[in-house]
């Protein structure tokens, strides 16, 4: 079930993250890094409100969805329903305060885009948790097609404003629609006050926990633009949401396959079972997120020349390898060693490990930006990153002991080595042969990619080669014996 239900959310994520690359290679072409640069600003501070305000609603959903019943689900759907309005209702009782700034308009933009981001966040979590992986795949379709139309459109008739307009009218759409199917199961006059303190307690923390990550993950663009300009903030933000799209969103792919999986093995009281889903975890995370990280250390410069507008390449090809690597620490700390808090709800510990990345992020910020640029950045960045996979990993073990190391994981490590070490013995001879940047990445991406699949199943990880081989041979004597 890990393995199919992986490969589904693979197909679920992995397209609209395809629409996602596609708007950062259009609008890094389209927007100057100046504009890109005030456009990501608005952008990731819309969702860092999202964050702050919405998210422990929808980790709510997810982490209590599965422990009630039939009835008891319609009082926590309606009960998150009834907290969002409220806490929006606020968010724009708000907006007299802020209309004598001089970007009102750019604070109105980003208010709106972090309400209707709020909302479909948490309606794409009810298909994850109603285990509907096609629905989740469509909804997360519709919304990346949608915002990229509309950012388009909105750019030809209103510049970078008229960009996030339009992000913000694609969103809304698919809200609109996606409300419309899950309508019937909402009751307001159902939500009770013990089910909000439920959410509050397990999302309290979280929400502390969003605050500090987005200060971490986003603190740089905003340093950047502080300390130099914001065209640095433009370049950064460039190369940081590609590896996060990447990087981040294929690791995610995991999580959002195993983790209802964990919840419920956990809730049947089923040792063996919960232990296996951990170890596939681990696996799972490192066979998609590893090799991926080494395409970008290995090959910086064609990933850009094919991702990235010309304006954007040369600064990213010196921070990319270290972003991929902050991106795979980052993913290995919030979707494997916090899983030990989340699981045994003290997710408090998440906020101070958090709170201590983020300090010593802001810290290096400070110090390096000025000196190295958007090299100072990356850096602060895997620093901060780091030290929160190490904070994880000590912490974690009082709650619940993760494995750190198994076969199938071990293999894996092996063979994303074996494909790197190939990428770095081939990058020579596709450079002799004088290739645009598409064909040279494609002629060492291809082939590195199949050698790596050829590796996993020769070490039989995650028992795929011996799932194929059972149904080949089951075929097999169907087809001997069809009245069998």
């Amino acid at each position: 079930m890990f393995v199919r239900h992986s490969l589904i959310y693979l197909l679920a994520r992995g397209i609209p993250s395809i629409v996602a690359f596609l708007a950062i290679a259009i609008y890094t072409r389209l927007l100057t890094p100046e504009e890109f640069g005030l456009y990501t600003l608005v952008y990731t501070g819309a969702l860092l409100l999202s964050s702050v305000c919405f998210q422990w609603l929808r980790l709510g959903l997810l982490r209590f969805y599965q422990e009630r019943d039939s009835s008891q689900k319609t009082v926590l759907i309606s009960t998150i329903a009834m907290a969002f309005l409220a806490v929006a209702g606020a968010l724009l009782l708000m907006l007299p305060i802020a209309y004598f700034l001089k970007d009102f308009s750019w604070v109105v933009l980003g208010l709106a885009i972090g309400i209707v981001q709020g909302a479909f966040d948490i309606l794409l979590e009810r298909a994850r948790v109603e285990l509907a992986p096609w629905r989740f795949g469509f909804v997360a379709f519709m919304r990346a097609i949608l915002m990229l139309g509309g950012g388009l459109v909105g750019f030809e008739l209103g510049g970078v404003q008229g960009l996030l307009i339009g992000v913000f009218v694609g969103v809304l759409l698919v809200v609109g629609v996606e409300l419309r199917q899950v309508s019937a199961g909402m009751h307001l006059a159902c939500a009770r006050k013990h089910e909000l303190w439920s959410l509050l307690r397990f999302g309290g923390p979280l929400s502390a926990t969003f605050v500090l990550a987005g200060i971490m993950g986003f603190a740089d663009r905003y340093m950047l633009a502080w300390l130099q300009d914001t065209a640095a903030a433009g370049h950064y933000a460039a190369a940081y949401d590609l590896t996060q799209k990447v990087i981040v969103t294929l690791m995610m792919v995991v999580n959002l396959s195993g983790y209802p999986l964990l919840l419920k093995a956990q809730a049947e009281g089923n040792a063996a079972v919960f232990q296996q889903r951990i170890r596939q975890t681990l696996s799972g995370l490192l066979l998609i997120g590893l090799p991926v990280t080494l395409m970008f250390v290995t090959m910086p410069g064609l990933i850009a020349s094919v991702l990235l507008g010309a304006a954007f390449q040369r600064e990213a090809v010196t921070i990319l390898p270290w972003l991929a690597l902050a991106a795979l620490f980052e993913g290995m700390t919030v979707y494997y060693f916090y899983l030990s808090f989340q699981l045994r709800q003290h997710t408090w510990h998440q906020v101070w490990i958090v709170g201590a990345a983020a300090g010593l992020n802001i810290l290096l910020n400070l110090w390096w930006i000025p000196i190295h640029g958007v090299l100072g950045a990356a850096w602060a960045t895997i620093a901060a990153n780091l030290l929160a996979i190490g904070l994880s990993f000590m912490i974690s073990r009082r709650e619940l002991r993760l494995p750190m190391m198994t076969r199938d994981a071990f293999a894996v490590v092996i063979s994303a080595l074996v494909m790197g070490s190939w990428v770095v013995w081939a990058m020579s001879w596709v450079k002799g042969m004088s290739l645009s940047p598409l064909p040279s990445l494609l002629l060492l991406a291809i082939p590195a990619s199949a050698l790596y699949m050829i590796l996993l199943l020769g070490f039989d990880v995650l028992g795929v080669r011996s799932a194929l081989i059972e149904l080949i041979f089951k075929r097999h004597a169907e087809t001997e014996n069809p009245f069998r």
